[in-house]
Parts: structure tokens; C-alpha cells; sequence
């Protein structure tokens, strides 16, 4: 059998592919290590960039990120001997949230503020009598034009109906109740951005179906430090959230969330004439951990009446100065 040949210095022929083999299995290594390095960074960044930042627990709870700052725009658009009023284009979820701030010309130069949700298919500038009661109290106030209403539901693209909401629910999508519950917490903050509102003196108003919004709010946003319920009241769904169905209603039902906004002081208003039977008010006040506080009067509207006028006005000032 013949011999290898022997390249110079004595290494023979199979010595050397054997070296050159080595070397270049070394050589390559370190590279596949780089690109699996680099597959594993892209789809954890792709996964961080994708994943929701919004989140639903077993027990149906609705979580939110709560936001640093809020985009707006602000424009005079009416000033009279008493107030100036503001048009306000803000920022939320995706879409542009039209409101309406009154500045009290008699607040002092920081002066206390309430966000305030109108019902269902009132626009802000049908809420009026809140407001207004409110600044001759000397209080800020930003009045929305929630998703389904007004120059909110007109100039966004976006098709806010929440009947649909179900079938997001299913499809791990964002739901419309979702997005008008952070509209609230987007408007809290928004108050904190104005220079004429003191940011330590800030309450959520919720009129009738916005007086729902404002209870999942509140239970998702502890800077809402106080809540005032004007005829409103939960669903009480109950079941176990194992069902989907139930842990969907859940995640959209006041009652969920009620427990949650305590230690904060639970305020509800509601008159014995109302056509939302007082009966679920109750129950979802009862729902409420202490401190907690029931206020009946006689009115026969539904929503806010002048009888409680100074209720309102006992409790923000115990809530701001007492």
C-alpha cells in the first residue's frame, strides 16, 4: 500500500485535510451561533412589539397601562363674563376624543377639576347642567363626546358599535367598551396637563351609562382618586368567567370593578323617581368597599337634577379641602 506523501515539515498529506477540516468547522461555528442569536432577539422584539399592552384576567378584569402624557389640542372657542370654554381634541386608543373644557374665570389660578361623562347618545354639548354647576363651584370641568357620540363618532374613522364587541371578545381583540374605559383614564390625565387645574384635585363625574365608564376606570386607574356615580348602576352578570360568555359581560360590567376603586370614596346619586329603578344602583353600591357613601333625592329626572346640587357640592369639597 503506498505510503501518504508528506507535505513539508513532515505532515503528511491526511494529517493536513484533517486540520483543514477542524478549521473549518471552528470557523463556522461562531457564525451559526451569531444568526441564532440574532433569530432569537428578532422574534422576542417581534413578539414585545406585537403583544397587546391591554390584558383580561380569568376573573374577567380588564387591565390598562396608564398613560405618562396625553396629546391634545386646545382651542377658544367661547368666552363669557363668568368662564372661558375650550374645544379639546385629545388622544386615545387610536382615535381623537372631542371635549369640551370649561375654565371658570372665578377658580383662582389652580383651581380644582372633574372629568364629566355625558349618558348614552349625549354629546357634550348636551351635558350642560353638570358643567355648569359645577364652574359656578369654581371647578374645571372636561365634558366628552365618548365613542358613540357626537364629533367623536363623526370625525373618526373607525366604526365605534359596540354590538360587535362580543365577537372581538372572542378573537382576542380590542374591545370598542374596552377603548371608551381608557378614554376616561386618558382624560384624567389629560386634566393633570392643564395649567389652570390643580392635578391634586381632580374627580370622574359619570352621568347614567358614563357613570359606568367611570366605575371600570376608576378600578383600573388608582390616580382616579375620586368617583361620583349620577344614575348609574352595573349588570350584575353572574356565572363563572370559565364560560366565555361570562368572563366577556364580566369584563364590561361596573359591578367587576366596583370592589377594586377602594380605599377611594365611592360617591352615588341617585333620585327614588328615576326610570333606571333605583334598586340597581343599590346593588351595585353595595358592591363598593368603604368608604362609600348613598345619596337619594326626589327629582324627577333621570341623570342629574338641581337637588343634587349641593350634594355634589358637600362631597368634592370634603374630597378636595376636608
Amino acid at each position: 500500500m503506498a505510503k501518504n506523501k508528506r507535505k513539508k515539515g513532515g505532515e503528511n498529506i491526511a494529517d493536513a485535510a484533517k486540520k483543514s477540516s477542524e478549521v473549518k468547522i471552528n470557523f463556522n461555528y461562531p457564525k451559526i451561533l451569531a444568526v441564532i442569536i440574532i433569530i432569537i432577539f428578532a422574534y422576542a422584539a417581534y413578539w414585545y412589539l406585537t403583544k397587546p399592552d391591554w390584558s383580561v384576567s380569568e376573573e374577567g378584569v380588564l387591565a390598562y397601562p396608564i398613560p405618562k402624557s396625553v396629546n391634545y389640542e386646545k382651542n377658544l372657542i367661547n368666552e363669557t363674563e363668568s368662564e372661558k370654554i375650550y374645544k379639546i381634541i385629545y388622544e386615545s386608543r387610536g382615535a381623537k376624543i372631542y371635549a369640551l373644557l370649561r375654565i371658570p374665570k372665578t377658580g383662582g389660578d389652580k383651581m380644582p377639576g372633574a372629568v364629566i361623562l355625558p349618558g348614552a347618545g349625549v354629546s357634550k354639548e348636551g351635558e350642560t347642567k353638570t358643567p355648569e354647576a359645577l364652574s359656578k363651584m369654581g371647578y374645571a370641568t372636561l365634558t366628552i363626546d365618548q365613542r358613540d357620540t357626537g364629533e367623536t363618532n363623526k370625525n373618526n374613522k373607525e366604526a365605534f358599535d359596540t354590538r360587535n364587541d362580543f365577537e372581538k371578545f372572542k378573537n382576542n381583540e380590542e374591545l370598542i367598551t374596552y377603548k371608551m374605559a381608557f378614554d376616561v383614564i386618558s382624560a384624567r390625565k389629560l386634566m393633570t396637563q392643564f395649567p389652570e387645574v390643580d392635578s391634586t384635585k381632580l374627580a370622574v363625574i359619570g352621568i347614567s351609562n358614563g357613570g359606568r365608564m367611570a366605575i371600570i376606570a376608576a378600578g383600573i386607574d388608582p390616580e382616579i382618586k375620586n368617583f361620583i356615580g349620577i344614575s348609574t348602576s352595573g349588570y350584575d352578570i353572574t356565572g363563572s368567567t370559565k364560560d366565555e360568555q361570562t368572563r366577556f359581560y364580566k369584563s364590561i360590567d361596573p359591578d367587576t370593578y366596583m370592589p377594586l376603586i377602594s380605599p377611594r370614596k365611592v360617591v352615588m346619586i341617585h333620585s327614588i323617581n328615576d326610570k333606571m329603578p333605583i334598586a340597581g344602583a343599590e346593588k351595585t353600591f353595595s358592591k363598593a368597599k368603604d368608604p362609600k357613601k348613598f345619596i337619594t333625592v326626589s327629582c324627577e329626572l333621570h341623570g342629574y337634577c338641581d337637588e343634587m346640587q349641593p350634594h355634589l357640592e358637600k362631597e368634592l369639597r370634603e374630597a378636595f379641602w376636608e
